[in-house]
């Protein structure tokens, strides 16, 4: 399981910084969305700090999102525990 957790914080990390070294935003969120998604919120939101830091506001009608990949990390995390309480319930379902 530790092996697993550390090719996941790489990988994703790996992701954002190489999106951000070729201007790919895409790919930046990618690696975001992956940290967060996969149960590592902290270090996400980290990351999307960092990357909101580096790559400023966004230009034209999206200058009001100061932090776009810090709340996509936040909403990435929020996602994962609906889904999570949704697909892996605690009540057994009942049969007809």
């Amino acid at each position: 399981m530790k092996n697993l957790r550390q090719w996941i914080i790489t990988s994703s990390f790996a992701l954002a910084a190489f999106g951000f070294l070729i201007p790919l935003w895409p790919l930046s969120a990618i690696g975001v969305a992956l940290a967060a998604g996969a149960g590592y919120w902290m270090f996400g939101v980290g990351v999307g700090l960092l990357l909101d830091v580096a790559w400023g506001t966004p230009p034209g009608i999206l200058h009001i999102l100061f932090f776009p990949f810090t709340i996509f990390a936040v909403l990435a995390a929020l996602a994962r525990v609906i889904a999570l309480r949704y697909f892996f319930t605690k009540t057994p379902q009942e049969k007809i």
